[in-house]
């Protein structure tokens, strides 16, 4: 038989609804995307968020829907109380619809979720939201400062928040490429197209 040949293709990402609007940035604001469990590693971040030296502002997307979640928030809010940072984080479930927005107004995103690479990770960059990620599948996608262990989160972190305008702007053009050239919805349905035919 004929071997089927396999293309690896991106994440579908809307580069028209995931799009850069440097207007509604706003410094100091970190986001944080996805459901309130173990696997994203929210402890990480908190840890990170209070190692920063500025005074920054955390909204973490997500929310905690069943028990496991539930008790996993807790230990959360215990641990933001711990770390003295539990007036800076706010947490609250966001309309996938409306995460443009959030992604557009951040400073950066922190990802600290195991596995695969996650698609929050590819709409920040789509977004022009510079991502800090500890994840092993994001090396294929992100340059090296944006690219931490967790003991380095907060270093990484904070270098991308005190760039100067013109290398943010750099290195969010640099982001935004890579999802055009990579992970774009139109680019995916044509090369999926061209391989049915």
């Amino acid at each position: 038989g004929k071997l089927k040949k396999q293309v690896v293709v991106g994440h579908g990402i809307d580069t028209d609804h995931f799009y850069s609007d440097p207007e509604k940035h706003e410094s100091g604001l970190l986001l944080s995307v996805g459901r309130v469990t173990q696997s994203k590693h929210y402890d990480v971040i908190l840890r990170c968020v209070a190692q920063l030296e500025n005074a920054v502002q955390l909204v973490i997307a997500g929310d905690a829907f069943i028990d496991s979640d539930k008790a996993e928030k807790n230990r959360l809010i215990r641990l933001m109380d711990d770390v003295n940072i539990r007036d800076r984080v706010t947490m609250s479930f966001v309309p996938h619809a409306d995460m443009p927005r959030y992604y557009q107004r951040a400073d950066v995103l922190l990802h600290a979720c195991e596995g695969g690479l996650d698609k929050a990770v590819l709409e920040a960059m789509s977004c022009g939201c510079p991502v800090v990620s500890t994840s092993e599948a994001a090396h294929t996608v992100l340059p090296d400062i944006c690219l931490a262990t967790e003991g380095t989160m907060h270093e990484h972190t904070q270098r991308i928040l005190t760039l100067s305008d013109e290398g943010r702007s750099d290195l969010v053009r640099k982001l935004r490429q890579r999802i055009e050239q990579d992970h774009n919805l139109t680019h995916l349905i044509s090369t999926l197209i061209a391989e049915m035919s």
